[in-house]
């Protein structure tokens, strides 16, 4: 008996071992599949216009243009964030302080696109749903179908499930496109970079929140 319970010991650590050492061989392949499970990107096809999702870094600005100059649209719509602390503080200090889609616009002046293919849209949003109910009614009273949403790579999945939640419906085709990389979040070695591990750790904490609450 001691015989067997020495055996089944044997076993059940050799199975450990192999398991964890498994597990640190394949920690890369395993880490980086964690990362691009949230990056997604829709086959394009000519639309009526684009938005560029509010916040995040100039790569959506610098993805949205080109797009436009590759001829997808014609039109670029700019959806206003909610004012960060910083710049609210900033402003309380008397200190100027460029608004998230004055900065994508002055990009996108600079990448070569006209002044009258920018569209500003009223109103300041909070989150993705938010952003995605704005947007709707401002397409649909504009009679478009055919939508390109550009945002970060990480935020991707998201996005679409959002917007294809709450444009259901409509008639209006989504097309998800992601900006390259940039310093925001790369799925290659996001672990041995803080920045790019807050941003996962965030986006799938959001990511579960809207699946569970909305859907």
């Amino acid at each position: 008996m001691a015989k067997k319970n020495r055996n089944v010991l044997l076993v059940s650590v050799l199975f450990f071992l192999a398991a964890g050492g498994g597990s640190y061989l394949f920690r890369e392949p395993i880490l980086t599949r964690v990362a691009t499970f949230l990056v997604v990107s829709d086959p394009l096809h000519k639309a009526d216009a684009m938005e560029i999702l509010g916040g995040g870094e100039p790569g959506r600005a610098r993805k949205a243009a080109e797009l436009y100059h590759e001829g997808w649209a014609p039109r670029i719509f700019i959806t206003k964030a909610e004012h960060t602390t910083a710049t609210e503080e900033l402003r309380h200090y008397g200190i100027s302080a460029a608004e998230d889609h004055e900065i994508k616009c002055a990009v996108l002046r600079l990448l070569g696109v006209p002044e009258d293919a920018l569209e500003v849209v009223d109103g300041y949003n909070r989150s993705t749903l938010e952003e995605a109910r704005r947007l709707r009614d401002y397409t649909e009273k504009r009679g478009l179908k055919r939508l390109i949403l550009v945002t970060s790579n990480f935020h991707t999945r998201r996005t679409r499930l959002v917007f294809r939640r709450v444009f259901k419906g409509t008639g209006i085709d989504l097309m998800v496109q992601a900006a390259p990389p940039d310093d925001w979040f790369n799925p290659d070695k996001w672990w041995t970079r803080r920045m790019d591990s807050r941003n996962l750790f965030l986006e799938y904490q959001k990511l579960i929140f809207y699946a569970v609450r909305y859907w």
